[in-house]
């Protein structure tokens, strides 16, 4: 089975570069076929860019022929990827929450609501199936509004 690892600018220190790291040198490296699949650029939230985003990224998961692909967190660049690997030829989309951006105090009011009640919840349901890395990510509102069935369980 060929795995996509999605991960932004692994270079840097956070969260999700940790599971990335750590799924690398677990033994499912063994298991599967992991394959980088880095996102080193942010396009904003301007359309144009993020149509061209969406499509250079579409092209580059059809050249993989992956049967999955998991995409690292909940931001706007992983609802992007998210709509990229829905348009591509992988058909298994596995979505890891690290955090959410709802809970960022330097959003306006109008953009925590985007997200939290449009594009996070899209992200999810774009997914075939998502992970939280933590309990407390559970009682997020953002949960709630998706499907439940897609949920696979808790990091720790």
């Amino acid at each position: 089975m060929k795995v996509l690892l999605h991960v932004i600018s692994p270079n840097k220190i956070g969260g999700t570069r940790t599971v990335w790291r750590d799924i690398k040198d677990s033994y499912l490296n063994q298991k599967y076929e992991l394959i980088d699949f880095v996102q080193d650029e942010l396009c904003g939230m301007s359309l144009i860019k993020s149509i061209k985003f969406i499509n250079k990224y579409r092209k580059l998961i059809n050249k993989q022929h992956a049967d999955l692909i998991h995409i690292t967190g909940l931001g706007y660049s992983a609802f992007l990827m998210a709509i990229a690997a829905r348009l591509s030829n992988v058909r298994n989309i596995l979505m890891s929450i690290h955090a959410y951006t709802t809970e960022s105090t330097k959003l306006s009011f109008m953009k925590r609501f985007l997200f939290g009640h449009i594009i996070e919840p899209l992200c999810l349901n774009l997914s075939s199936g998502y992970f939280t890395v933590c309990k407390s990510a559970l009682s997020n509102d953002t949960i709630k509004r998706c499907k439940r069935e897609k949920m696979l369980g808790v990091v720790y």
